[in-house]
């Protein structure tokens, strides 16, 4: 455990600034710089440590009391009923959420740890992690979180060779799950969906979303995040969006039906 007056020299600066960038223009190339750095980012993450009495055997056959210690991180609950552990990027972040969060510990934790403690928490609906949730805040979605930290994140590098793979079958009930929220939203005109491999064989799920105009950068998140709710039947992948328009969209969606398509 450490706490904010021992300021650890962490410094967030570069993942600061992509995310007030991303909250300006709400781009999906912007989401997944923001992700890249995330990936290897050390966070400071209210949290209580709680200490419970283990009787443990030793090699000599005796049995020693030990303390057994678990921290328990505390979570948000957004308007909508969701729920989301609070992470912050720098001590004066963390200090401030301190006063609203029932806590003046911190753990200094990243994406690999956070995904270790989603991974135990079976039987509690938490639907991901908030990044400095009381200023410009950024999400990272349960599904996401456990990708990332399973695997190495993927941005694609200009000019690489990927090799683009059609799907040949969805998972039970996404078809029915995509059509019926996006029917409702009505500002999605087409999705397609693809599988990325590189030559290192990673494989990515890339999403190209056709939609209606959207000039309020809070319409185009709320959107995305609609979408993105979508995929999380897909357990273990990262998701990508690619911009619908530009040439590397074009070669995704290049003889491929769309997964959605809205009715006219």
């Amino acid at each position: 455990m450490a706490e904010t007056r021992q300021a650890p020299n962490i410094d967030n600066s570069a993942l600061e600034a992509e995310i007030a960038s991303f909250r300006e223009e709400m781009h999906p190339t912007k989401f997944n710089a923001v992700l890249k750095l995330a990936q290897t980012a050390k966070f400071f993450c209210p949290a209580s440590l709680k200490e419970t009495p283990e009787a443990v055997e030793k090699d000599d056959g005796t049995v020693s009391l030990e303390s057994k210690k678990d921290i328990n991180l505390f979570t948000l609950t957004n308007n909508d009923g969701k729920r989301f552990i609070a992470v912050f990027t720098n001590p004066a972040h963390a200090q401030s959420g301190a006063e609203k969060l029932p806590s003046q510990n911190f753990a200094i934790l990243g994406i690999p740890e956070l995904h270790a403690f989603l991974a135990k928490t079976n039987g509690q609906q938490i639907d991901g992690v908030v990044i400095n949730p009381f200023t410009k805040s950024f999400v990272i979605t349960t599904n996401l979180v456990m990708s990332m930290g399973a695997k190495e994140m993927y941005v694609p590098k200009q000019n690489e060779q990927v090799k683009i793979i059609g799907l040949a079958k969805y998972p039970d009930g996404f078809i029915d799950e995509i059509k019926e929220k996006l029917d409702g939203d009505g500002r999605v005109k087409n999705v397609w969906l693809a599988v990325m491999e590189r030559a290192t064989k990673a494989r990515s799920l890339v999403a190209v979303v056709e939609h209606d105009d959207l000039a309020n950068a809070g319409e185009r998140k709320e959107l995305f995040d609609k979408i993105a709710s979508c995929f999380m039947k897909f357990q273990g992948m990262h998701l990508m969006f690619v911009p619908y328009g530009e040439g590397f969209a074009q070669t995704v969606i290049r003889d491929k039906k769309p997964c959605y398509e809205r009715e006219n």
